[in-house]
């Protein structure tokens, strides 16, 4: 009978542990983890599994059994190794997602606080700097247009002087 649950006619003889179990117990048992690679035998034939109990049977399989057990533990630890890259892989991609999303957000809103800053700033000067009436606006533009003349002349004449003093510097 199953070792487990000792109901069921056994049908798989489990190596490492030494015990007989039902095909569905074991499937149960065995299906994730350290167990998933146990090596097995079919139980139901009797003279073949009397023969893997004869001592001199075991005293073999008790010299190999620390070099499957360490070849079982790297084959474990290779694949852990790459369930663990796999799912390091993932939960990057997941995070450097998020963080894509965060920072277009903030960014957003960035920009969006800026302009309605922007809006509210130009409003302001607006409406304290800018005159309201037409003659106030034809004033302000006459003023312009003497300051920039002004600005011309004073430009016209430093760039005159600087010719003269590089003249004279050639000169002499």
């Amino acid at each position: 009978m199953c070792e487990n649950c000792g109901v069921v006619r056994s049908t798989v003889f489990d190596e490492q542990e030494q015990a007989l179990f039902c095909t569905d117990c074991f499937t149960f048992l065995h299906c994730k983890g350290n167990r998933q690679l146990h090596l097995f035998l079919d139980a139901s034939n009797v003279l073949l599994l009397m023969e893997r109990l004869d001592p001199v049977v075991q005293e073999h399989l008790r010299r190999a059994r620390p070099r499957v057990m360490w070849a079982i533990t790297k084959l474990q630890g290779w694949t852990r190794g790459i369930e663990e890259r796999r799912h390091y892989q993932r939960r990057r991609d997941l995070i450097m997602k998020v963080q894509r999303r965060w920072r277009g957000a903030m960014t957003r809103q960035k920009l969006l606080h800026m302009l309605d800053h922007y809006k509210w700033r130009r409003k302001q000067i607006q409406n304290y700097f800018m005159p309201r009436t037409t003659l106030e606006r034809k004033q302000a533009k006459r003023k312009f247009q003497v300051a920039v003349a002004q600005k011309d002349v004073s430009a016209k004449a430093t760039k005159s002087k600087l010719m003269q003093l590089k003249e004279a510097v050639l000169e002499t």
